[in-house]
């Protein structure tokens, strides 16, 4: 269960292999799962092979610069999307359907 929260991909993976009739969607999922880890993969690897603390570094370096971008993108892209969904429930409060039909 707490697995869904750390690494959703893979329980998903999971649940599609023991469901899915086609194999292609096994292999789309276990695609999308491998190149989500590479990153963490990266990382690891340069810690394991070069001293930790220079990759430490550059990576606490690297987050102090990009992080307040990257609350102004999430902050943004939130607003966006709730804006989308007022938008909607507006345009079907008004026309009785929604822009995106189910």
């Amino acid at each position: 269960m707490l697995a869904a929260i750390a690494d959703p991909a893979f329980v998903s993976l999971v649940v599609i292999a023991g469901r899915a009739e086609r194999f292609s969607s096994v292999v789309a999922h276990t695609t999308w799962t491998l190149v989500s880890h590479i990153p963490l993969v990266l990382v690891l690897a340069f810690a394991l092979i070069v001293d930790h603390e220079r990759i430490v570094s550059c990576v606490q370096t690297t987050w102090a610069r990009v992080n307040p971008l990257i609350a102004r993108l999430v902050t943004g892209v939130v607003l966006v999307v709730g804006i989308l969904f007022l938008l909607d429930a507006l345009g079907w409060y008004l026309t009785g359907e929604l822009f995106v039909p189910a």
